[in-house]
Formats: C-alpha cells, structure tokens, sequence
C-alpha cells in the first residue's frame, strides 16, 4: 500500500503528515500490519496512538517533535487518542512547562469524559522519570 493510502486508511489528521510526524519507519510498520490483518484498519486510533508511542518511547525526541506531537494530538477526530498522546507527551524525559500549558489547553477542548484535570496532568508532568 502507498504511504498515502496508508496515511487515508488510518485517518491521520493532516497535521501529522504537515508536521513531519509520519516517518517511513512508522508507514512500512503500520502497513506491514495492515496488510497481515486487514480488519485492523476498522481501529485506526490504536494506529495513531501507536505513532506516538514510537516518537515518545525514544529518549531523543526532541522538545519541538513533542509541540507537534501535542498540536497533531489536538486535531485527532478520537478524544481518547488526543487524551492518551498528551498524557505520552507529558511522561517523556524531554516535556518541558510550555508543553504542560498546552496540554492543559488541549484538555478544555475534549468533551468531558475525556477531561484530564490540570493537576493530574502536573503530576503526570511532575512524575515523569529519566527512563521514559
């Protein structure tokens, strides 16, 4: 599958692709996956929320990939994703006060089950560890 049909076939949200968050490493995993399981496809948030496991699970991701990790977060069509890619954001060694700040903001906008309170997202802030 082209990476555009890939990149259709799991919703992302335009900001993913603008802001440079859908290496060739995450398209061929993702599409080898589709292509072993179809049916997979029917739960793309599980694709998105994966993507941004593999930029937070590296240690060297640098602050400005976490701003857009958190904007491209904000522009997913599932609050449960946008909710968990912040709470990854905020748990990596490299999140810094502004990236608290916005995921604060980005909270306001998800409905309200999906609402983290702004101490619990400073605590997870606050927790985050050196082996993240």
């Amino acid at each position: 599958m082209s990476p555009t049909r890939v990149i259709e076939a799991l919703r992302y949200p335009s900001e993913w692709t603008t802001l440079g968050l859908l290496p060739d490493a995450i398209l061929r995993d993702q599409d080898g996956l589709l292509e072993n399981d179809p049916a997979s496809a029917e739960a793309p948030e599980h694709f998105r929320l994966g993507a941004v496991v593999f930029w937070t699970r590296d240690r060297a991701t640098s602050p400005e990939v976490l701003s857009r990790l958190l904007v491209a977060a904000s522009a997913d069509p599932d609050p449960g994703v946008a909710q968990s890619a912040v709470l990854e954001v905020l748990k990596h060694p490299n999140a810094n006060d502004d990236h608290l700040r916005e995921a604060i903001s980005i909270m306001k906008d998800l409905p309200d089950g999906f609402r983290v309170s702004r101490e619990n997202l400073r605590s997870t802030y606050e927790a985050k560890t050196d082996d993240a």
